[in-house]
Parts: structure tokens; C-alpha cells; sequence
């Protein structure tokens, strides 16, 4: 009896984690999974759209024939790379009406119209056209017409989907993306911003921790960062810091510690001569990185 209740127990917690296993899969494995099968395909945000040919229609009538339209198909492939193959289109007729003038390529069956337009190549565009007439003469009902939508139907590769698979893009990536370089910049803001976090962190932690006049008001300074409102705190970093009207340009150009000013937020490198060797000092992530660490100290 026990063993029964146990393998019920069991089987209602599978049931019931079930729901969550499915979340997490959809929300969080599936993307990954996705993004990792299509870095291995040669594909741009222009591949994506499915191959489907499409076609829009529009109805006109004919001045001072009332019980004739003229009907216009607007066809096209929709993908920009793909061809579409054995291309097959379909429009059904209202009673009493016939078309007239027809494509040699089509042809009309109980009241429906069949065309075979054969390969499409990639970005096709056709206008294709139609006369119906009345049967019986009378004026025919243009929004009936208009109600009626084509089919079409054709076959094509999926690119995200077949098996076809390369290491263009890994290449691209490594070789052509300053990948690297931007590897080495990860390095140093990871490295730079920890390292001095933890250093800097400490040291502060063990100054305030000593008794001395104005500890209260250091500890409250210390904590502004995190009271304060993230964009008036922006917007006072970059009035600091601009290069033309920022104050700590000005200072340091009234002290003659530089010549010009200094794009702090905006330039990459900045080449300091240190005992005859150019040292080249990411200036932009440094200063990036002194921003985490002052967000960091407590």
C-alpha cells in the first residue's frame, strides 16, 4: 500500500513541476538553443522572413460597363534571397460570372480560376490581370469580388531550418570585428573594475570605521550614490566631465595640467609618455570603471 501511495506522490510532483519546466524551457532554453543553431547559418535579419509568394488584389471598374471589372493580382516572393518553386495560383468566380481575356497560363474550372506560374526568383514582383464580365448582364458586386481572397501555394527552403550549417560567422567574428580588442577590453574593465572595487571597498570601510570629526557626514556622502536618482546622478557626471563647459576640464587647464580638453566619455585611448614609452590608457572604460567602483563603496 505504501509503495502504491509513493509512486502516486511521485507521479502528482512530476505533474505538478511540469507547468514550470515548460516555462523555463520556453522563456530561457529555447532562445539560447535558437540563437546557438542560428549562429551556424549564414543568415541576416533580411533571411529571416519565410519564402511565401503573396499576392494582393485589387478590383476596378470599367467606365460605362457595369457588368464588367477589372481585377488586378499584385504577386511577389517575399524573401529578398530564396527562389519559390512550382508556384500555383487559385481565385474562385461568383456565380454568373466569367472571366474573359485570360492568361495563357491560367485556366477556369467550376467558377475557379487555376494558374501555374512555375519558379519564382528571389524579390519577383508581377502584376497580373483579369477581365470578369456578367453572364447575365447585370452590374456585378465589386465588394463580393473584393471578399474573395487568392490562394497561392509554392515550394522553397526554410534557410533557418534545413541542415545546412558553416563557421562564417565565428570567422567574421574573430578576424574581422576587432574581436580581440574587444576581448581585451572585457579583460580590463572585469579585471580593473573588481580588483579596484574590493581594494578601494576596503580601504574605505576601514576609514569610516575610525572614530574622527565628520565620520557621520562622510558615511552619508559615501552613501549618496545609492540614495540619489540615477539621472540627475548622470546628468551631474556629465556636466563634469564634458570637454568644452565641464568643470573638471577647467581645472585642470587653469592649473596647466593639460593643454586641451579631454573627452572623457567619448574618446577611446589616451597616449600617455611614461619614461619614453606611449602607453596607450583606455580613458572612456577607465572612466567607466571608476563609476562601478564608486557605485561600489559603502
Amino acid at each position: 500500500m505504501s509503495d502504491t501511495l509513493s509512486k502516486i506522490e511521485k507521479r502528482t510532483a512530476y505533474i505538478l513541476i511540469l507547468p514550470a519546466v515548460f516555462l523555463v524551457f520556453s522563456i530561457i532554453l529555447f532562445p539560447i538553443f535558437a540563437n546557438v543553431w542560428i549562429s551556424f547559418k549564414e543568415v541576416g535579419l533580411k533571411d529571416i522572413r519565410i519564402p511565401e509568394p503573396r499576392a494582393k488584389k485589387i478590383v476596378k471598374t470599367i467606365k460605362d460597363s457595369p457588368d464588367k471589372l477589372k481585377v488586378i493580382y499584385k504577386l511577389r516572393n517575399s524573401s529578398l534571397i530564396l527562389e519559390i518553386r512550382d508556384v500555383k495560383f487559385q481565385d474562385k468566380l461568383p456565380k454568373n460570372i466569367k472571366a474573359i481575356n485570360l492568361d495563357e497560363r491560367c485556366r477556369v474550372k467550376s467558377n475557379k480560376i487555376y494558374c501555374e506560374f512555375g519558379n519564382w526568383e528571389a524579390k519577383y514582383k508581377e502584376n497580373f490581370q483579369i477581365l470578369l464580365m456578367s453572364s447575365d448582364g447585370k452590374p456585378i458586386n465589386k465588394k463580393e469580388i473584393k471578399t474573395i481572397k487568392p490562394k497561392l501555394t509554392g515550394k522553397s527552403d526554410n534557410i533557418l531550418l534545413n541542415t545546412n550549417f558553416t563557421l562564417k560567422n565565428f570567422k567574421k567574428v574573430f578576424f574581422q570585428n576587432e574581436f580581440f580588442d574587444l576581448l581585451s577590453t572585457t579583460f580590463y574593465y572585469t579585471f580593473f573594475g573588481t580588483i579596484g572595487s574590493i581594494v578601494f571597498g576596503i580601504l574605505t570601510a576601514q576609514l569610516v570605521n575610525q572614530k574622527f570629526f565628520g565620520r557621520t557626514f562622510m558615511r552619508s556622502v559615501l552613501l549618496f550614490p545609492y540614495v540619489g536618482p540615477v539621472v540627475a546622478l548622470a546628468y551631474t557626471w556629465e556636466l563634469l566631465l564634458d570637454p568644452y563647459s565641464g568643470t573638471l576640464n577647467n581645472l585642470l587647464m587653469n592649473f596647466q595640467v593639460i593643454q586641451e580638453p579631454l573627452n572623457l566619455l567619448g574618446q577611446k585611448y589616451l597616449t600617455i609618455n611614461f619614461f619614453g614609452f606611449d602607453l596607450k590608457l583606455r580613458l572612456a572604460l577607465t572612466i567607466r570603471s571608476y563609476f562601478s567602483l564608486n557605485n561600489s563603496l559603502e
